[in-house]
Order: structure tokens, then C-alpha cells, then sequence
């Protein structure tokens, strides 16, 4: 349950401030500083000082400077503590957003050392470069994971079936669509900061290519992270929110492909996209947490066995009879009648329980591993009509 008795709006508001200052800035550092490493490398190994000297210039602008590199971990910190105050805290989250605050934190630290060496020896200007990225990258990382874990907890059970950096789907795909986004910004900074930081064309060329693969790529996993989140979690706004999110970067796209860039306007109209898509994902974990609270489901999991997560249920205000509401609530990230998925096919286990209710709710409560070939079903706490619920509807989907 939220940790937050009161009025959450301005925690939302200032929640969605804050992310909306330190995920654009961190996006743009880590694909800028990228940017400026790649020019950095092509300038040394092909003697072109226009390169280095666009290298340099691009660093001083994306790399934080005296006081951003504390500014920014502290702002995400403050976004991390309203949300603990809005949803409560579980213990994988606490590792989560501990972790991220320190990887962003090293991360601004190390671009700022390599913002101060990038005259000195290629070796040393690619690791504290290359570390930088990694550590702002893995930060923003750990922030999507932990926001779909808010909005969809029965995603643990997927940590045994994913590869080992996937800790979810959903938050993999919004993690690149950040990149994507994080890339078109970088690009349209480049194209449009190349020409006045340089004295010449250096780098416009290779600024439109990115903010095109961007712009390009950015619709494409945003409809891929759609598809991934929780369907309670999905509403009306977030579908306007991502139409209006694909019709910018299409007219960002419009104004680099008709050459009429003006005063910075392709850069400007892809930062704005920034706050939109940061708001789909704070109105998807405010839906599931509406959704969690009528149907009496807590929304967040703890961890009393590493390995072993327990979905715990808070009591509701009447029970639920609706089986299939409670499959989809519970099972359906693991489960289908007709295709294997985390979970053997439904239709192959369940035939045995047909005439006998009460043996598959006992299952439901206390799983046994049964099969090798699949990894434990995780134990779900549920209330006693809500077993009966879900067991009276997948025997009658078996018998159909």
C-alpha cells in the first residue's frame, strides 16, 4: 500500500518536475558524451583537429559542470523519495533506487574528469568516458526497472526466465526508448551547436543522422513498451500522451527532412518530448496503483526469501469474485492456456484438476515445482474467494 496518507498531487507534480530535469539531462550526458568520445576517437586516428576541437565543445556542453554533478543525483534522489512516500517500499526497490543514485553519481563524476581531459591520452579520456556512460546508462536503467515494478510486482516471478540484465520486458523497452530519444536530442544538439562551437560543418551531418535514427526508432519501442505494460495499468491519457509523443518526433523529423531549422527549433521541439513520455509512465504507475487499491492488492513485493517473491495481497473493501480479473492480475505474466510462456501451457496441467476445485487452490496457495523444465511458481496470497474465484474460472476455460 502507498507509505503516503495524504494528498499525493503535489508529490506527483513534483515527482514528474524532478525526473523531467534529471532524465533528459542524464539521457543527453551519457548519448552526448558517447558523441563526443566517437568524434574524439575519429579526430586522433585521422589527424583532423575540426573533429577534437567539435569533441571538446560538445563535452563542455553535455558534461556537467562544477555543481550539476551533485545537483543531479540529489534531484533523483528527492523524485526516489516522493515516490517511496507514494508507493512504500519494498526491498528489491530500495536496492534499485540506492544503487541508482550512486551509479549516477559516479557517472556525473567521471564524464566531469573527462570533461577536464580530453586533451590528454586517448586511453584515459575512453575509460573515464566510457564509465561515465555506463554508470548514467545502468542508473536510468535501474529507475525504468523499478517503475514497472511498481506498476506490475508479478513481473518477479520473471527474474528466473530472463536473461540476466532483463529484469523486465516493459522496462527494458522504456529503457530504449529513453536511449532512442536520449540519441535524437544529442543529435539535434550536435546539428544545430556544431556549426557556431566549430566555425564549420563538422559534425551537422553526423547530429542529423542520430536525431533521425532517433526520431526514427522512438515510435517503434514506444509502442513496444505499450504492449508490454500492465493492461490495468493502460488508459485513454497514456495512448493520447504516446500519439502526441510520436506526432512531435514526427515533426521534429518533418523539419530535418524539409531543411527548415530554425534557431535551434528541431532541439527545443525534441527536448519536449522529454516531459510527455516521462508523464506516461507516472500516470501508468498512478493507474496501477488505483487499480491495486480497489482491488485490495498491495502493490509492491517483498523479498523474505531471495528467489522466492510472494505477492502480498492488503485487505479489500468487499471481495472478488471475477476469476478471470484476478488471472489477469496475477497469472497472466506467467501463464497461457495455449502456448508455453514463463509457466507450462494451461491447457497441458490443468485437465487433471477437472472435479477437483480443491485441489487446484491448494496448489494455487502452496505451488509444488512439478516440472524441471520450468522454475517454481511463486506463492501468491490471495483471499479465500479470490482462489475460489480463479479456480472455478480456469476449470470452466478447461471444460469450454
Amino acid at each position: 500500500m502507498p507509505a503516503f496518507e495524504g494528498d499525493p498531487l503535489l508529490l506527483n507534480i513534483l515527482t514528474f518536475l524532478l525526473l523531467s530535469v534529471v532524465i533528459p539531462f542524464a539521457g543527453i550526458m551519457a548519448a552526448g558524451g558517447a558523441t563526443a568520445l566517437c568524434c574524439d576517437l575519429y579526430g586522433r586516428r585521422n589527424g583532423s583537429e575540426g573533429h577534437r576541437r567539435l569533441a571538446d565543445a560538445l563535452m563542455e556542453h553535455v558534461a556537467p559542470g562544477r555543481f550539476v554533478w551533485l545537483l543531479l543525483p540529489l534531484g533523483l534522489a528527492l523524485a526516489l523519495l516522493c515516490q517511496w512516500l507514494l508507493y512504500g517500499l519494498a526491498n528489491l526497490l530500495s536496492a534499485f533506487w540506492i544503487a541508482a543514485f550512486a551509479l549516477l553519481l559516479a557517472g556525473a563524476g567521471a564524464l566531469r574528469l573527462c570533461r577536464k581531459s580530453l586533451s590528454r591520452s586517448f586511453v584515459q579520456v575512453s575509460v573515464l568516458g566510457a564509465s561515465g556512460i555506463f554508470f548514467i546508462a545502468a542508473s536510468l536503467y535501474l529507475v525504468l526497472l523499478s517503475e514497472t515494478l511498481i506498476q506490475r510486482p508479478d513481473q518477479l516471478a520473471l527474474l528466473p526466465r530472463l536473461p540476466g540484465i532483463i529484469i523486465s520486458w516493459h522496462g527494458t523497452w522504456r529503457f530504449l526508448s529513453l536511449a532512442a530519444l536520449s540519441v535524437a536530442a544529442a543529435g539535434a544538439l550536435l546539428r544545430w551547436g556544431a556549426p557556431r562551437w566549430t566555425g564549420g560543418d563538422y559534425g551537422r551531418m553526423g547530429g542529423g543522422i542520430l536525431l533521425g535514427a532517433g526520431l526514427v526508432l522512438l515510435p517503434v519501442l514506444i509502442l513496444l513498451e505499450l504492449q508490454r505494460a500492465a493492461p490495468f495499468a493502460l488508459s485513454t491519457l497514456i495512448f493520447v500522451l504516446a500519439a502526441v509523443a510520436v506526432v512531435q518526433a514526427g515533426a521534429v523529423f518533418l523539419l530535418l527532412a524539409t531543411g527548415n531549422e530554425r534557431k535551434g527549433a528541431a532541439f527545443v521541439l525534441t527536448i519536449l518530448i522529454f516531459p510527455v513520455w516521462i508523464l506516461m509512465g507516472q500516470i501508468g504507475r498512478e493507474e496501477a496503483q488505483a487499480e491495486a487499491i480497489v482491488a485490495g492488492t498491495a502493490a509492491l513485493v517483498d523479498f523474505p526469501v531471495i528467489g522466492v517473491p510472494t505477492i502480498v495481497a492488503a485487505p479489500p473493501a468487499a471481495p472478488i469474485v471475477d476469476g478471470e480479473t484476478v488471472f489477469n492480475r496475477h497469472c497472466i505474466a506467467c501463464h497461457r492456456f495455449d502456448s508455453r510462456l514463463v509457466g507450462p501451457p494451461l491447457n497441458e496441467v490443468l485437465p487433471k484438476y477437472v472435479g477437483n476445485r480443491e485441489a487446484l487452490i491448494g496448489f494455487i496457495r502452496a505451488p509444488d515445482r512439478v516440472n524441471p523444465d520450468y522454475p517454481p511458481m511463486p506463492p501468491i496470497v490471495l483471499r479465500e474467494p479470490e482462489y475460489e474465484a480463479v479456480a472455478s474460472w480456469l476449470l470452466q476455460r478447461i471444460e469450454e
